[in-house]
């Protein structure tokens, strides 16, 4: 559980660390769109590594970097979906999409655990992982 934690407190780094580069970014004029499928399309060779190692070192470097390019994804997405959502209907909207959100994490949490069984970890990994 020790190394568990150190990982996802590593991909939170990581996320907070490119939180700041991206607020930088956009004032910039770079769209969040854009940002967004960037970050999260480029992470996959970090998901690719985190797959086929099997050194906790190398899992906390892909961590970080799987945090420094996904992990603002799911802000930006938050900011996007209240921007274009009325304020009177955002409460549907947003207990809709937590709806959405846990019922595709238990389709995927199912799948993965199908892949796993039948082909193992690092071909679930990789199988799973975003292509860019």
């Amino acid at each position: 559980m020790e190394r568990l934690g150190v990982l996802m407190c590593v991909l939170g780094l990581g996320g907070a660390s490119r939180d700041v580069v991206d607020q930088h970014l956009r004032t910039r004029g770079l769209e969040r769109r854009s940002c967004s499928a960037a970050g999260w399309s480029s992470s996959a060779p970090g998901w690719c590594v985190f797959a086929l190692s099997t050194r906790f070192a190398v899992f906390a470097a892909a961590a970080l970097v799987i945090g420094t390019r996904a992990a603002p994804s799911f802000v930006l997405s938050e900011t996007l979906l209240q921007e274009s959502t009325e304020p009177r209907q955002r409460g549907r909207v947003f207990s809709a999409r937590d709806f959405v959100m846990r019922l595709v994490f238990l389709i995927g949490v199912t799948t993965a655990g199908a892949v796993t069984r039948s082909f193992g970890v690092a071909a679930a990994l990789l199988a799973l992982a975003p292509r860019s």
